[in-house]
């Protein structure tokens, strides 16, 4: 699988398997985080060692960023703590359905 981390789907990488409609949602989610956080925000969360190219141990990268998904609540802990302060209101809304 080619792209940049972390917005190629962790089992694209640890599966070694690329399901186009899946890794696609993937790749938007991740995208929606920026959008909602910031910049490289799982880099930040998670202290992912990827360079500004986007480039890393692609095994290690998919393992954490799979480890850190797998734990219930853990899209909603990043948008609590890393959410951009004028969404407040918006992230509000959502954080019940991701808790879910």
């Amino acid at each position: 699988p080619r792209g940049s981390l972390p917005f190629v789907a962790p089992e694209a990488i640890l599966l070694k398997q690329h399901q186009g409609g899946p890794a696609d949602i993937w790749s938007l989610s991740i995208v929606v985080l920026e959008v909602l956080c910031c910049t490289r925000i799982l880099e930040r969360a998670l202290h992912l060692e990827i360079s500004a190219q986007g480039e890393g141990n692609r095994a290690t990268v998919a393992s954490d960023i799979a480890k850190h998904f797998n734990a219930e609540g853990s899209t909603s802990a990043l948008l609590s703590e890393y959410g951009r302060p004028e969404l407040a209101n918006l992230l509000q809304t959502v954080t019940p359905v991701l808790q879910q």
